[in-house]
């Protein structure tokens, strides 16, 4: 090659490809990025997706820590030195043996940047990835689905839902979705310490990594082990574009990330993944602070044109619980005795009936022994058993499936709230101002979450009173947790409440109960017992509560608490009511306090709503009052 060609054509390439690797590369006679493309394209913001550069301090970071990742040392920090190593790795390699190359390695990358440099495979010829191609063929891409998990209370990582992508084969139907491929982002950890976990998932002290494996191993588990309805959320993404998507996928083998529940969650890194099989989608920073999981997805389905159809899949708990619903009350009696004697008979039941009896009976025991209920070696021959005798009975089947519901999570009201309140206080008139990070309380609409159950964090309240000037902090809940599960023929489950924070309290600088002082307490309560559902759309429940407050207003700084909490509630369409009675008996002071609380909340739109509060404290003879009318906006 003479000596004038090769000094232009280095300084055509601008140093980014060093004459050594040039010397046997194919694109010696073709048109090689100049120093300004390769600075355009390090600078565009789909490398950044695939390489999860974040913003800091006026540069960027990747959020991946292993070197493995980058082909640069400088490539966690300068997305300019790892897009031209990748190039130099890239264009001179020749003839690489199969599954060898920086192309199969990173296979999205080496796309994009073949799409974004108009290089043909004449011009640099693609490299033998048998792995990555066998691994493609399995999956049979041609769909993608969001899957939305709904709230899972008793574990601290679910318990705003989850969120999972489905990869759909091209002869799939919406009705057989379960042989299908499920992409998963979660915490690796087995660890059992309920305590150590919680603080380990707040502060990142657990990897997270993705995952691809089996749907229904997923529908299993979320719809049969934990009785969470499933959410489906087809895509529009284009088959080339979920190609691109696995790609980078594949690029993550391995690659893991601080976990953090409320921010770098499963929710988060997935639109990371969706980010990444369409350039221009911008999801994740629109999360800079902490991501829930139900607001990723309305993110992802307010992109223009991105949604394609929507399907409820039901757990087997809401399933079992429409059927008991439905059945009289002689069909349950009779398919309780058939669980546990199959040939039993059920006079007085018409064929029908029969029928139903011996359906709800089979459903009931599988769902017990799914999750683990009941006896694994003595329940597989009652089932077998169960379907004898139904296969006996010639009446066709009388299983219906639960309606979906009116509104779906991603159409339910926005989990963040602040509220503008005016009220009176023991005749003192006062204005305040709420603000709740998150997420939902027994009040707020329950359209698109779990029934009876509520999840504050953060909520922060401040009073100002103009009577005596003061601006005052009324309440910090750093949380605060209900699950009321209603019971019924079949399912008795246990209703429970657990909360912690700062509040004001009826006393006075003596410790003693005051009907117009207020100090602050620490506190933490929670109680267990059961709930009823005697109506639609209401909901009843009865718990023993304990209470532990601390403060230097009290006698001793400290006192107890424990009694009854009784209440109930309703929803109508546009309107929520709650009643709840409750005491607590003062060890030390040897007195029963009380407390009464009404609440009605009126929805003017999907984002504003009134709340009226009355709330009373009485001690012996003593009692403490407060009202509030509140402005609600859900952001």
């Amino acid at each position: 090659m003479p000596t004038f060609f090769l000094a232009a054509l280095l300084l055509v390439l601008g140093l980014v490809v060093p004459a050594t690797t040039l010397a046997n590369s194919p694109l010696a006679n073709s048109v090689l990025p100049s120093s300004a493309q390769v600075a355009q394209l390090a600078a565009d913001p789909f490398w950044r997706v695939l390489l999860y550069y974040q913003p800091v301090h006026g540069g960027y970071v990747s959020q991946a820590t292993q070197s493995d990742f980058f082909l640069s040392p400088q490539g966690r920090t300068s997305p300019a030195a790892e897009l031209q190593a990748t190039l130099q790795r890239w264009l001179g390699e020749t003839s690489p043996a199969p599954d060898t190359s920086v192309s199969c390695r990173f296979p999205a990358r080496i796309s994009w940047l073949r799409q974004r440099l108009g290089i043909t495979p004449e011009q640099h010829a693609e490299a033998p990835c048998p792995a990555l191609e066998t691994w493609l063929a399995a999956i049979n891409p041609a769909q993608a689905t969001l899957v939305f998990a709904s709230a899972y209370l008793n574990n601290p990582s679910s318990m705003f839902g989850h969120t999972l992508l489905r990869i759909d084969t091209p002869d799939q139907s919406e009705s057989a979705p379960l042989l299908a491929y499920a992409v998963n982002y979660a915490a690796e950890t087995r660890e059992s310490n309920g305590i150590m976990f919680a603080v380990k998932g707040l502060t990142g002290g657990y990897p997270g990594g993705f995952s691809i494996l089996p749907y229904y191993q997923k529908v299993k588990e979320y719809n049969d082990f934990e009785n969470r309805d499933l959410w489906e959320y087809q895509l529009t993404l284009s088959p080339a574009e979920i190609h691109r998507l696995l790609q980078h996928l594949w690029e993550m083998r391995g690659i893991h990330f601080p976990y953090y529940f409320f921010s770098d969650n499963c929710s988060y890194e997935l639109l990371g993944l969706i980010e990444s099989a369409r350039p221009g989608l911008a999801l994740r920073q629109q999360f800079p602070v902490y991501a829930i999981p139900v607001d990723t997805v309305r993110v992802v389905l307010a992109q223009q044109g991105l949604l394609k159809a929507m399907h409820y899949r039901a757990s087997s708990a809401t399933r079992l619980s429409h059927e008991v619903a439905h059945n009289s009350q002689a069909v349950n009696d009779a398919a309780r005795q058939l669980m546990q004697q199959p040939d039993a008979g059920t006079p007085g039941l018409s064929p029908v009936e029969h029928a139903q009896a011996q359906e709800t009976a089979y459903d009931d025991l599988y769902y017990r022994y799914l999750s683990r209920q009941v006896p694994a070696d003595s329940t597989p021959p009652l089932l077998r058993a169960l379907l004898v005798a139904r296969s006996q009975t010639d009446v066709p089947d009388q299983r219906t499936l639960p309606p979906q519901p009116a509104v779906d999570p991603a159409n339910g009201h926005a989990t963040s709230r602040i509220g503008l309140d005016a009220g009176d206080d023991a005749g003192r008139g006062f204005v305040g101002l709420d603000l709740r990070p998150a997420y939902h309380d027994l009040l707020d609409p329950p359209g698109g979450y779990v029934a009876g159950a509520r999840i504050d964090f953060l909520d922060t309240g401040l009073r100002y009173t103009p009577k005596t000037e003061q601006l005052r902090l009324e309440h910090f809940t750093l949380f605060a947790i209900d699950s009321l599960s209603p019971r019924n023929d079949f399912f008795k489950p246990l209703s429970w409440d657990g909360a912690m924070g700062l509040r004001e309290e009826p006393l006075d600088a003596s410790g003693h109960f005051s009907h117009s002082d207020r100090h602050p307490v620490s506190y933490a309560e929670g109680g267990a017992g059961v709930s009823i559902a005697p109506a639609e759309g209401m909901l009843c429940y009865g718990q023993l509560q304990a209470n532990l407050e601390a403060s230097p207003a009290l006698k001793q700084g400290w006192q107890d608490g424990f009694g009854p909490r009784l209440g109930c509630l309703a929803a109508s369409q546009q309107s929520q009511w709650q009643l709840e009675l409750g005491s607590l008996y003062r060890h030390e002071q040897q007195v029963w306090e009380s407390h009464a609380l009404l609440g009605w909340q009126y929805q003017l739109n999907p984002a504003q709503a009134l709340r009226l509060s009355l709330s009373v404290t009485a001690e012996n003879s003593q009692r403490a009052g407060t009202g509030s009318l509140v402005w609600l906006y859900y952001y």
